[in-house]
C-alpha cells in the first residue's frame, strides 16, 4: 500500500459526497473532452494536457477515498504521486 502524508486517512459523510461529486463532474469533463477529439475538434498538446490533468485529479480523489475505506485500494497514493514529474518524485529519470 502506499503511504503518503498527503492522504486522508477518515472523511465526514458530508466530505465523501462532495468528492465522488466532484469525481463525477470530473469525469463528464474528460468525456466532453474525449467527444471533441472524436468528433474532429483540432486535437493539440493543450488539449492533450488538460485531459491528463483531469484524469490526475480523478486519480487523485479516487485514491484519497480508497485510503479511508476499510481494504481500499489505493493505486498511487497522494497528489504528489499523481500530479507531480518523475523527476519531482526521483524516478528513473529523476533528479531528487
Amino acid at each position: 500500500m502506499v503511504k503518503s502524508s498527503s492522504i486522508s486517512k477518515g472523511m465526514s459523510p458530508a466530505q465523501l459526497a462532495i468528492t465522488l461529486n466532484d469525481i463525477a463532474t470530473t469525469a463528464a469533463q474528460i468525456r466532453e473532452l474525449a467527444r471533441d477529439v472524436v468528433m474532429g475538434a483540432e486535437s493539440s498538446d493543450q488539449l492533450a494536457g488538460a485531459i491528463q490533468s483531469l484524469a490526475e485529479r480523478i486519480g487523485w480523489m479516487a485514491d484519497l477515498v480508497s485510503s479511508g475505506v476499510p481494504n481500499g485500494a489505493v493505486l498511487l497514493g497522494g497528489p504528489e504521486a499523481w500530479m507531480m514529474p518523475p523527476a519531482y518524485l526521483g524516478g528513473a529519470n529523476g533528479l531528487c
